[in-house]
């Protein structure tokens, strides 16, 4: 994947943004519900664009900087890895399992 030159966003600014990710990780009954609607808006993406991109078993995902809610959610099938700092939170606070 490559990036046009000045889209680069500012180490200030992820900061920031991770620190709202992880502001949003108190409440486990909040997460669930969170999880719960983010689980169906990927699933919703995906289903739109099954057409262009086919997932099955044969793919492997990784989701690079995902947040605490990413694609994965939706994928049901395939090798499925998602990397960023507050996903051990949301995992303490509400396992997916």
């Amino acid at each position: 994947m490559s990036f046009k030159k000045g889209t680069e966003v500012s180490k200030t600014r992820w900061l920031a943004a991770h620190e709202q990710e992880k502001k949003g990780l108190e409440s486990a009954d909040d997460i669930k519900e969170w999880l719960r609607v983010r689980r169906n808006t990927w699933g919703s993406l995906v289903d739109l664009l099954k057409n262009e991109i086919p997932v099955d078993d044969s793919k492997r995902i990784l989701d690079v900087g995902c947040g605490p809610t990413s694609i994965f959610l939706a994928l049901r099938s395939g090798e499925k890895y998602a990397v960023d700092p507050n996903l051990e939170r949301l995992s303490r606070i509400a396992p997916l399992h």
